[in-house]
């Protein structure tokens, strides 16, 4: 694989994230440039109709950051688009949420880890769930078992860094429209044998905004994603 031009490309899928995005921005910023990488940040916008755009374009002026806007498709769908303007980027690929709840100053703990890697995947320590996320976790982490033979503690956690080079050979096989892709691909490093370092993160509550899980749709939805996933296992060897 040629070797690309950045160290390390983060993707951030946003929306309607006018409270958080400034903050966020500005943590990578300084984390980034406190490890002295060659870096790109991607803000992946998800069709946001309050003011995250407008904040996001007055980084306009910062090479580092680039903002990509798409219709909105939801959280699955913008993970990967980012997923795939990241690996003609940079060497490694990293993907955050923009809510805060896993600072970015924990980055340097699964950077410092990479090192005969193919992924490190972090893990959220004294983490208090709500009913529903202790049933969304049991979901994944049980049907990632089953399907992948997959034995990461934390399989949806968007605080992941995967080598671009692989990345790019499990995205050719997950349709672009995948509801959990952070599932898909934790399963399925582990159904190829790729090299997975874990790494422990320390988990904070958002305390703007409402999770995506935090109402019982996310289990309704565990059907489609249960679906897509029993689908996607068949087709890595």
């Amino acid at each position: 694989m040629t070797k690309l031009l950045k160290d390390v490309a983060v993707v951030i899928p946003v929306f309607n994230e006018e409270k958080l995005i400034g903050e966020c921005i500005n943590e990578w910023l300084n984390v980034l440039d406190s490890v002295n990488l060659n870096y790109e940040i991607l803000i992946i916008d998800d069709g946001s109709s309050d003011a995250t755009i407008s904040i996001v374009e007055r980084y306009g002026d910062n090479q580092n950051v680039q903002l990509i806007i798409k219709q909105n498709e939801g959280h699955g769908p913008t993970i990967l688009a980012g997923y795939k303007r990241a690996v003609g980027i940079a060497e490694w690929v990293f993907q955050a949420d923009s809510d805060n709840e896993i600072s970015p100053n924990q980055f340097s703990a699964l950077w410092s880890r990479r090192q005969g890697q193919d992924a490190v995947i972090a893990w959220r320590q004294g983490r208090d769930q709500t009913t529903v996320r202790r049933l969304v976790t049991f979901f994944a982490r049980v049907t990632t078992k089953v399907l992948f033979r997959c034995h990461l503690r934390d399989v949806n956690i968007p605080f992941r860094l995967i080598r671009s080079e692989t990345l790019a050979i499990l995205l050719e096989k997950i349709p672009s429209d995948t509801f959990a892709p952070n599932i898909a691909l934790s399963g399925a490093l582990s159904l190829m044998n790729y090299q997975v370092e874990e790494c422990p993160v320390i988990f904070n509550e958002r305390i703007v905004g409402e999770s995506s899980l935090s109402n019982l749709g996310a289990v309704r939805k565990g059907g489609r994603a249960l679906l897509e996933l029993i689908k996607i296992s068949k087709v890595f060897p």
